[in-house]
């Protein structure tokens, strides 16, 4: 069965440069100490805009009014499978307290989870 799961993409720019916000995910298993971008599962009858900004909430404490749908990606990991919804949350440098932002040119692809990477191609292709 697929997972239906929302992330967020907090991006800021300055000038030609683009920088992605990422937090360090700690659990058991595969995806310990990658970096991804804030998100999580769908609740019944809730809308994907509305999942990911309430995952934002949920995980940084930050209220976004506008997030921007990006497009879905499925993907097969070894113990489940999912589509993620991913948006766009641009903001200013100073919106989180923690975390780390990345020059989307210089994200380390061996850091983050495997399902994110076509997203930081697609991203790749759309700024630069």
């Amino acid at each position: 069965m697929l997972i239906p799961v929302s992330v967020v993409i907090p991006i800021y720019k300055e000038g030609e440069d683009i920088f992605l916000w990422m937090q360090k995910r700690e659990e058991e298993g595969h995806l310990d100490q990658k970096w991804e971008f804030p998100g999580g599962k769908w609740e019944k009858n809730e809308l994907p805009e509305d999942c990911a900004k309430r995952e934002l909430q949920e995980e940084t404490g930050v209220k976004a009014q506008k997030v921007e749908f990006l497009r879905a990606y499925p993907f097969e990991y070894s113990d489940r499978s999912v589509s993620l919804f991913a948006h766009v949350f641009y903001c200013n440098k100073e919106t989180f307290k923690t975390g780390s932002w990345f020059h989307l040119n210089e994200v380390n692809l061996n850091d983050i989870p495997e399902a994110n990477i076509e997203m930081i191609g697609d991203l790749k292709k759309y700024f630069y």
